[in-house]
């Protein structure tokens, strides 16, 4: 699939069923996480959180956010009367590569730090970041969005949605896509029961278009910004071209869709 630079005018396809990808760098999103962990118009600094009748002061302004390939790291710094400041220490383990993206995260029970804290504030610490880190991705692919010049463009993407995260420890990674209907899976897991869906090919690898690959969105990735697909010169080349792509829409409905079934029948097992 091409890439489309913010100032690119290429025609972008009038299927529903592509996956973009936009990449940024921790400097990048950890500002923006640190905006979303306080109130609008605030100032990025200490915050006063409240829970039942308990409370205590976060120090937005302090916080850290670093990645490794398939982890997402934030440390951030908590206050109260009776423990004082002390730092807490957050971990996600996330996708690594494209192929492994998703919104499945795991992390540890609780966060690191001082037992008392943790106890009482971690689950709460984690729940903020996670929203943060995917709701800042939210505002920076609308951020892109802006900058596409043909607006038909944009309106034809403005729709889709995270579908996955990933880190290859260079920059974290987005993929977004459109959402699928209830209608959409049931007609998908019919087709399956049928036998006429195709087994996945679990060895195929996700290609997204990328919707940003300038500099400024951190390190340069000669994977995803420069290795731009062959140019199809010939009739018989841009028709394989095109079953590829169908091939791969068919692999990420399939993988969507499945999903559905998995849940349909741990209800049925349920009620037995």
């Amino acid at each position: 699939m091409g890439r489309l630079p913010s100032h690119s005018t290429v025609q972008i396809p009038n299927s529903t069923d592509d996956v973009f990808q936009l990449d940024f760098s921790p400097s990048k999103l950890q500002q923006r996480i640190q905006q979303l962990l306080v109130p609008a118009n605030h100032n990025i600094g200490p915050v006063i959180w409240e829970d039942s009748e308990s409370d205590v002061i976060v120090h937005i302004d302090t916080l850290r956010f670093a990645i490794k390939p398939g982890l997402a790291l934030f440390e951030i710094h908590l206050e109260a009367d009776d423990i004082g400041l002390v730092p807490m220490i957050v971990p996600f383990t996330i996708g690594r590569n494209v192929t492994s993206a998703s919104l499945t995260v795991s992390t540890e029970h609780l966060p690191r730090g001082e037992q008392l804290m943790t106890h009482r504030w971690g689950e709460i610490v984690q729940e903020h970041l996670w929203y943060a880190l995917l709701e800042a991705g939210e505002q920076l692919k609308n951020d892109q969005l802006k900058n596409i010049r043909d607006k038909n463009q944009a309106a034809q993407i403005s729709g889709i949605q995270i579908s996955g995260i990933y880190s290859n420890g260079k920059s974290i990674s987005y993929l977004y896509s459109e959402p699928v209907s209830v209608e959409e899976i049931k007609v998908y897991a019919k087709a399956i029961d049928d036998g006429l869906i195709p087994p996945k090919d679990d060895n195929e690898i996700l290609s997204p278009v990328h919707l940003d690959c300038s500099s400024d969105q951190g390190p340069p990735d000669d994977e995803t910004c420069e290795s731009e697909p062959p140019a199809p010169q010939l009739p018989i080349l841009i028709q394989l071209w095109r079953e590829w792509l169908a091939l791969i829409r068919q692999t990420l409905r399939f993988a969507k869709k499945l999903a559905w079934v998995a849940v349909q029948i741990s209800k049925k097992l349920k009620k037995k």
